[in-house]
């Protein structure tokens, strides 16, 4: 029986992985319908490195793979349109561009998307030379400032709790959930590959369906089981409507545990609880590297080194038969 490590890599065409084999979401049009005339303009996001010290070629392959994941994958099941490029100057963000700036460590507080002074959106992704861990940050900061991009986005369904067994499980009542695209299955051991650098899972709108129904996916690559799952390293955060206390249930441990975080107000809601969150969920990742497949960075970099070797002689190629037609060295 396959793992769920083993099912969030069997992407469809494009993606890849050492498990590589494509799959079709049930009831879903694989090729992303987009419709320029009768949608919202596109949304322009940028990946630049702050730090300076990043291999450009790594960053400049992750806004490559970041822009197929919000092409190709991501309108399957959030109307979303958005673009991703890399930005060569942090100093220089061209104006409508949602920057995704990667530094070198993040103050206390000061995880995720955030809004700027005129509320647009921006995200900070801690990142280190010599670990490839980044790139995951950046696709779960992208996709959920692209998803809601004030940070304030709510979804109303039925309540949820832990029983005896550390099960989470419906309540009654409802509760109202803020959409955090990528936090239930943000876990590492969740993420697939697209061209050789790993982007994370994210959830469907389905995740806030009132019960489970067969065939459905709640979250992209398959992971999550049912409606308002959370998946080991991840969380989800909600309030009662009747009351102002909101609440998390995280599962960084061997069971998920409630966390109460009382009142919240604030520009971006999400800013806010990311704020508190960032360092446990941080601290967790860092102590459980890749729970279920360890071995999947090392695959990352092995394929793009492959991928690098397949341009490399393309373009060589492609070259001589330039010359081979008349044209010059630099023609």
């Amino acid at each position: 029986m396959k793992s769920n490590c083993d099912c969030a890599r069997e992407m469809i065409g494009g993606s890849d992985g050492p498990w590589r084999k494509p799959f079709e979401p049930t009831g879903v049009n694989t090729t992303p319908q987009l419709d320029w005339g009768t949608h919202m303009s596109v949304i322009q996001v940028g990946l630049t490195d702050r730090t300076h010290k990043l291999d450009p070629q790594l960053v400049q392959q992750a806004a490559a793979a970041l822009n197929i994941q919000v092409l190709r994958d991501l309108p399957q099941y959030w109307n979303v349109h958005a673009t991703v490029r890399y930005l060569p100057e942090s100093t220089q963000i061209p104006a409508g561009v949602w920057p995704v700036y990667l530094v070198g460590k993040l103050p206390d507080g000061m995880g995720g998307v955030h809004l700027d002074k005129r509320n647009q959106p921006y995200a900070l992704v801690e990142s280190v030379p010599g670990d490839d861990g980044w790139t995951l940050d950046a696709s779960h900061e992208t996709l959920e400032m692209l998803v809601d991009p004030s940070g304030n986005r709510l979804r109303t369904s039925f309540a949820i709790g832990i029983d005896a067994n550390g099960k989470i499980h419906d309540t009654s009542g409802q509760f109202e959930y803020l959409v955090e695209a990528c936090d239930p299955c943000e876990g590492s051991q969740y993420a697939y590959s697209i061209q050789g650098i790993a982007v994370s899972d994210f959830i469907t709108p389905h995740f806030y369906d009132p019960k489970p129904t067969s065939g459905t996916r709640y979250s992209f690559a398959g992971n999550i089981p049912g409606p308002r799952q959370v998946l080991k390293g991840g969380y989800i955060s909600f309030v009662d409507p009747q009351g102002q206390e909101w609440e998390q249930i995280l599962y960084l441990g061997d069971k998920p545990q409630l966390k109460k975080l009382g009142p919240v107000e604030g520009a971006s809601l999400r800013a806010i609880i990311d704020g508190v969150t960032y360092g446990p969920v941080r601290e967790f990742r860092k102590g459980n590297p890749n729970l279920e497949n360890p071995n999947f960075g090392e695959w990352c970099k092995l394929h793009r080194k492959k991928i690098h070797g397949v341009t490399l002689g393309r373009g060589k190629s492609l070259d001589d038969e330039l010359l081979a037609g008349g044209l010059g060295p630099h023609g």
